[in-house]
Order: structure tokens, then C-alpha cells, then sequence
């Protein structure tokens, strides 16, 4: 596609969830931006005939900074936009990241902002054409030029992908689709400014860390975004965010309409007051922009010169024109003009070129070292070969009784000489460099000429003979011989964690003496031993196996409609622990940390685990959430036949008791038994999680035996 609504394509090209961002000019070269839509969404009619009531607020809004729209090409599904030169915040944040760098939090500040102020004014004036919202605002669809200031396109274009989603629950879109989109968005509700504030937050916050708000899988990312979780996540960034950013953004992220800022110019008087805050650090919108103008390479510009380059553009021009591909290679013999070439800076000499002097690929390597009183480089030969393999010049007169003359270029692994590190020079770790030449496999010097090195100084006794002086390859006789393997380790039980300050003062015993029951000594973890776990606990089905009955389910809000078998008279959580593993998966991070579990939700209410399935509607359909686990800190009893402890510990608020009491019987090694968990006077079941009783807090639990 090399044109678009009568405008030629540059070939730079950003990809985006459902349309990507095409970089057009005119025939003036004016750059324009057109926003292409993928094949399977221009036919919809959100963005074809839905539009037809707007087009003249669109192609005239009379908003400064809100970019009018030029050109509507339908075949092609694009909307073109007059921007000038430009970038997307997603290429802002994809610069960034490939430098591994953040833009910052004042940056995103900078952009809360700027794009507010277009997006207040837009929703003043557009309420009279029927325009609310921006509808589908992404950063993709937020611009900023290179003195920082922000543009906003695509207004009224709506996500045509989340109302397909809506439409067929099938039809699952990209996680970029739902990352910033309001929970009214998803519920199909209509949307006002604040819709808009809520996802300039979210883009604003992956400028400010480099990470977005919402992360995950798909199906994830939809269900945190589904309800807002926003404001819960900006905890894991208390070290990142100022205090006051923190507040400012947990207004912008409440999942209710009514609970975010009541206005667009109080929206705009907090981040004001942010910006003017100590805390808020960072370079500025405008040092962004400077930065990635600068790393940022644009497709289709003519060639320009820069820092790593060795020629001038017209140089360089001079050097490959009018030279055709076939013709052999006469670098040799070939002199530079001397008409529109810059005269040397070192000397006057450099003046009269001299082209009747031999090349310095053709000087025998036994030539004597250069006259001091000629500057290195005065010839215009010697100044136009090879400059990246040409030694410094002060290096080229140090010593006169180098191994090679400062005019050649010494070899790639000659030590006797070294190399300006470069372009092409092999350069070697500071302990490799500082050895001798005798350490080189490839070096021709014979050990004769080595001074007082043939010999080399033995190591200290308390190290090996060839730790640090043996070559980099050895030979195969040189290998020391094989060690004897170690005494195999009998394995012995590790518990999962200390509970107690290790007493460092105790004298060691015997492995067999650490005995059984509760409290018992813990195995020292000196050297590496192999878990073995104690013979767990038998659980009860009894109330699986009663009368069933089939649910209707959800596996996550907003999912396609399912059909289980489940027990009536089993509690839910026992019913919904049998779908673990088969239905729903065990989520944990990559480090094999339970991330949460999962209970019934009805009409956005979570369940409790000790309801009973007989108690929930069998005609309605039941939702599948997510419970994200929490740490808290707990004091835990320990009741035991034996006696009773009571101690402090660390407790996930989303880890099935069964989990619970079978890592504390662990780490305590109490005897095998039927132990279950007492949250005051009530008895877990055995998938009940912390959740389910938030009035837990400051209770004692016990683990106690049957």
C-alpha cells in the first residue's frame, strides 16, 4: 500500500491492537498520520456509518491540540491526520525500554497535563455534536512532537475491537486492548470525561515506570480492568511514585464513575499541584522528546552525518560516485580531490597534497620509523588510509624500539603495541591484557626476546600452580586429574523455613538426634539435602459424593457461558476446588509462589468458601474471580497432644487452609495425624482460605489435631 487517500506512504509503520499508525506526505511533504484499521474491523459500523453524525465536529473541533481529521479513506479503513513530525507514546515507551531506561515520573506528570487540558476542552465542545468522550484513547492515539508538545487523534473513533468482544465473548481481542480501557468500557455503559482521565492515567503510568498497570495474560489483564484494579496495584510502586502521585492516581483509577475527580478542572489542579511538588523528579516532556528525536532513526529521511561517522555526507558522496559495482577495487592507488575537501587541521604542510608517494601498504615492514619532525599524518595518503586501524599519535613516537613503526597499523593481537580500542580491534579483559606475550597462541615473538618473563613467579602455596598463569587453552596432557567424586549424602529433612533466631552457640549433634514432634531441633542447612516431606493428610470427600446438581458458570467475568456437574451439599469451596486443575489453572508466579485462588462470585459479590452450593442459584449463572493473595502477618497456636506453642508468622490471605496446615506441620514436624485450621471457635474447611474471613484480622489461629 503506497498511498492513502491520495497521500504517499513513507513506510514508517506502527503496529497497534487493531489499527496501526502510518506515517503519510503530501506533495509539499507535510507529514500526516493516518490511523489504519486491520481488514476484519473496516467493516464495522462504529467507524463507518455511526460516524456520519459527528464528521463535522471531526473535521473542524476547534480544539487546540486536538488534530482534525483531513482524509477518510473507507476501503483502506484509515483516518488521516495533519501532525507534522511526531511519535506515538507506545514508540516513546518502546525507545525507552530498548535503552533500558524510564522516561520518568515528572514526564508523565507533564502528559497527565497537557493531553487533560485537550481532552477537557474536547468533551465542553464536543457535548453539543453528541461527543462525550474520546471513546478509545490508547498510546497509540496520544502524540507528541519533538518540543513536547501533545497531540490527540482518533477522537470519537471508538475501540471497534472490545464492541466485536461485546458482541461475540468469542472473539477474544489483544492484551494492549484491554490495558487501558475504563470498566465502563467493557460493560458497554457510557462514558464521560472522566472515562478519559482514567485511561490518560494508565498511559501516563507506564511513562512514569516503564511498566503498565495491568499485566498478565489476557484474560488477566480483562478481568483487572473489568473491575478497576488499578488503585490496588499502585502499592507495588510506593518506592517509585511520590506520595501525592500515588493519591492523584488512585482517584483517576476507582472503578466507579462517581468516584473519580467531579470535574476536568479539578482533575487538572491536582496534577498541577503534583508537578509543583519536591518530590517529583525526572527530566521534563521536552527532555523526553529531545532524547528519542535524537536515538529514534525515521524511515524514508536522506542520509546525515552523525558522531560515528568517519566522512562528510558530500565526502563520502565524492568517494562512491561514479563508481560501478563490477569495477575491481583501486583503493591503493587511488588520491582524494583536493578541490572541495576541507584542508587537514594539524598542519600547514597538509596543504600540498604530494600523490607521487607510495602508498603505506606498499612500505616493507623492515622501514624505519617516521622522521619526528614530520607530524604523523601530514601526507594526504597517509591521512585517507584506513583511519580505524591507525594507532594515536601519542603512542606513534613513545617508544623507538617498538616491534612495529607508528605508521602501521599494529596486528589485531600484537601486545608490543597496543591498540586504540575500536572499530574491528579486538579488545581483551584488563587481566588478559596485563600478561605476557607468551599467553598469546597466535603471537610470533620467540621467548628470547621477552624481558626477564621466561620465567614467571610462582604462586602463593595456598593457591593452585595453574589457577590464574595457565593459557586460555590448555593442552589435553596439562588437565589436572579428576577429583574423587564425593560420599553420597543421606538424605535429611529440611524444614521450609526458621521460625525461630538460629542458635549459632549451640554445639552441633548428631543427625539422629533431632527427633520427631513438635518444636524439634531444625537440620542445619550447611550443606546441600534433599527435601523429604512428611506423609501428608488425608481429606475427606464424604460431601463430594452426595446429590449433584448442574451450574452455570463462568470461568471469569464476562466469559462464555459453561455447564458443571458440581455437589449440593459440598461448601463452595470445596465444589470449586474440584474444578482446579482441570477447569481453572493453579496460578502461581514463575518462581512456583502461589499468586491466589478462587471463589464463586454473584452479581459482583464474592462468595464466601463456607456457603453452601445448595444456597446459590441454580438458574442464574455464577461468576469465577480471581482472589489475589495477600501476606499477613497472623499469631498461630499450635495445639498438640504433646503440649502447645504459639507463635508469629507470615500467612497468605488466598492459600487453602489444607496448604496452610500442611506447610506448619512441616516446618514444625508434627506427627503424622488429621490436623485442620481454627479461625476462633470456627473449623476450616479444608480449601477455606484467610478471604473468606476478613474478620480474622488480630484473631488468634490454631492448628489443631482431630
Amino acid at each position: 500500500m503506497s498511498t492513502i487517500a491520495s497521500l504517499t506512504a513513507t513506510g514508517r509503520r506502527m503496529h497497534g491492537p487493531a489499527s496501526d499508525l502510518v506515517e503519510l506526505v503530501n506533495d509539499d511533504g507535510y507529514r500526516h498520520t493516518a490511523i489504519v484499521f486491520h481488514p476484519e474491523f473496516r467493516d464495522h459500523p462504529s467507524i463507518n456509518a455511526a460516524l456520519a453524525v459527528v464528521l463535522g465536529f471531526l473535521e473542524s473541533p476547534m480544539v487546540t491540540g486536538l488534530v482534525e481529521l483531513v482524509a477518510h479513506d473507507r476501503d483502506e479503513g484509515a483516518f488521516v491526520y495533519p501532525t507534522g513530525q511526531c511519535w506515538s507514546v507506545a514508540e516513546v515507551n518502546r525507545v525507552y525500554a530498548d535503552l533500558g531506561e524510564v522516561p520518568g515520573v515528572r514526564a508523565g506528570l507533564e502528559l497527565l497535563y497537557a493531553a487533560g487540558e485537550i481532552l477537557n476542552e474536547a468533551a465542553d465542545t464536543g457535548e453539543a455534536h453528541g461527543v462525550y468522550s474520546h471513546g478509545g484513547l490508547t498510546p497509540w492515539r496520544v502524540l507528541l512532537k519533538p518540543d513536547g508538545q501533545a497531540l490527540v487523534i482518533g477522537h470519537a473513533l471508538p475501540q471497534v475491537e472490545i464492541s466485536r468482544f461485546r458482541e461475540d465473548p468469542k472473539a477474544i481481542p489483544r492484551e494492549d486492548s484491554f490495558r487501558y480501557c475504563p470498566p465502563e468500557r467493557l460493560d458497554g455503559r457510557s462514558e464521560n470525561v472522566s472515562s478519559d482521565h482514567l485511561s490518560l492515567a494508565l498511559i501516563a503510568f507506564e511513562l512514569m515506570t516503564g511498566k503498565p498497570v495491568y499485566d498478565g495474560l489476557v484474560n488477566d489483564i480483562r478481568a483487572q480492568a473489568s473491575r478497576g484494579e488499578g488503585s490496588r496495584r499502585l502499592f507495588r510502586f510506593r518506592d517509585t511514585l511520590p506520595h501525592g502521585v500515588q493519591e492523584l492516581l488512585k482517584v483517576c483509577f476507582r472503578p466507579e464513575m462517581d468516584g473519580r475527580h467531579p470535574s476536568g478542572a479539578r482533575f487538572l489542579d491536582e496534577v498541577r499541584a503534583c508537578l509543583s511538588s519536591r518530590e517529583v523528579e525526572g527530566p521534563s516532556l521536552l527532555d523526553v522528546m529531545t532524547r528519542v528525536s535524537r536515538v529514534q532513526q525515521r524511515i524514508g529521511q536522506p542520509l546525515d552525518s552523525g558522531a560515528t561517522m568517519m566522512f562528510q555526507k558530500e565526502q563520502l558522496a565524492e568517494v562512491l560516485g561514479g563508481e560501478a559495482p563490477s569495477r575491481p577495487s583501486t583503493r591503493e592507488a587511488w588520491t582524494p580531490p583536493t578541490g572541495t575537501r576541507r584542508p587537514p587541521p594539524r598542519s600547514e604542510a597538509a596543504a600540498d597534497p604530494a600523490p607521487e608517494a607510495p602508498p603505506p601498504a606498499a612500505r616493507p615492514p623492515s622501514a624505519p620509523a617516521a622522521s619526528p619532525a614530520e607530524p604523523p599524518g601530514s601526507s594526504e595518503a597517509a591521512r585517507w588510509r584506513r583511519p580505524t586501524r591507525s594507532p594515536p599519535p601519542a603512542e606513534a613516537t613513545s617508544s623507538p624500539d617498538q616491534a612495529h613503526p607508528p605508521q602501521e597499523p599494529p596486528p589485531l593481537r600484537q601486545p608490543a603495541a597496543p591498540a586504540r580500542p575500536g572499530i574491528g580491534v579486538a579488545r581483551r579483559p584488563p587481566r588478559l591484557a596485563a600478561r605476557g606475550p607468551e599467553e598469546e597462541p597466535a603471537a610470533p615473538a620467540a621467548p628470547a626476546e621477552r624481558p626477564a618473563a621466561s620465567a614467571p613467579p610462582p604462586p602463593p602455596p595456598e593457591e593452585p600452580p595453574t589457577a590464574v598463569s595457565s593459557p586460555p587453552a590448555a593442552a589435553p596432557s596439562a588437565a589436572l586429574p579428576e577429583p574423587p567424586p564425593l560420599p553420597p549424602v543421606a538424605p535429611q529433612r529440611t524444614p521450609l523455613g526458621s521460625l525461630a533466631p538460629p542458635e549459632d552457640s549451640a554445639p552441633e549433634e548428631d543427625d539422629a538426634s533431632e527427633g520427631t514432634g513438635l518444636l524439634a531441633r531444625p537440620v542445619k542447612s550447611g550443606a546441600l539435602r534433599t527435601q523429604v516431606w512428611r506423609v501428608p493428610d488425608r481429606l475427606s470427600d464424604e460431601a463430594l459424593r452426595g446429590d449433584t446438581a448442574v451450574f452455570r458458570l463462568r470461568l471469569a467475568p464476562g466469559a462464555s457461558e459453561s455447564r458443571f456437574r458440581l455437589p449440593v451439599r459440598a461448601p463452595s469451596s470445596e465444589a470449586l476446588a474440584s474444578l482446579v486443575g482441570r477447569h481453572l489453572p493453579l496460578r502461581a508466579d514463575p518462581s512456583g509462589r502461589l499468586a491466589g485462588w478462587w471463589r464463586f462470585s454473584l452479581d459482583g459479590q464474592a462468595v464466601p468458601g463456607t456457603r453452601a452450593m445448595a444456597d446459590l442459584p441454580q438458574d442464574g449463572i455464577l461468576d469465577i474471580a480471581f482472589v489475589e493473595n495477600q501476606v499477613r502477618l497472623v499469631d498461630l497456636e499450635v495445639v498438640a497432644p504433646s503440649g502447645a506453642v504459639r507463635l508469629r508468622i507470615a500467612l497468605g490471605t488466598a492459600v487453602p487452609a489444607v496448604t496452610i496446615v500442611d506447610a506448619v506441620a512441616q516446618v514444625l514436624d508434627l506427627p503424622e495425624g488429621n490436623w485442620r485450621l481454627e479461625v476462633g471457635s470456627h473449623a476450616c474447611e479444608p480449601h477455606e482460605i484467610l478471604a473468606d474471613h476478613p474478620e480474622s484480622q488480630g484473631t488468634v489461629l490454631s492448628v489443631v489435631a482431630r
